[in-house]
């Protein structure tokens, strides 16, 4: 599947997504991508709420950049 471009807000959550991992080393929960923190620093620019996030990351999987299994808080791939 090829790649689509991304938004800017896709883009924002992708990066984050991305610092999370090198951070924790597990994906975060949609709640967590809500809140936008790592440790105690702010990294997403905007406050989202979890129906936000979801969203996002419905568009991120329709691009070809992640994909999200189910049911499950954590199952983020990075493709």
């Amino acid at each position: 599947m090829e790649k689509i471009p991304l938004t800017p807000n896709q883009r924002e959550v992708l990066n984050f997504l991305n610092l999370f991992y090198e951070h924790y080393h597990y994906m975060p929960t949609q709640k967590e991508i809500g809140e936008g923190y790592i440790g105690n620093k702010k990294q997403l620019l905007k406050s989202r709420t979890d129906k936000a996030a979801e969203y996002l990351l419905k568009g991120l999987q329709n691009r070809g950049w992640i994909k999200k299994e189910l049911g499950k808080h954590r199952a983020i791939i990075l493709l």
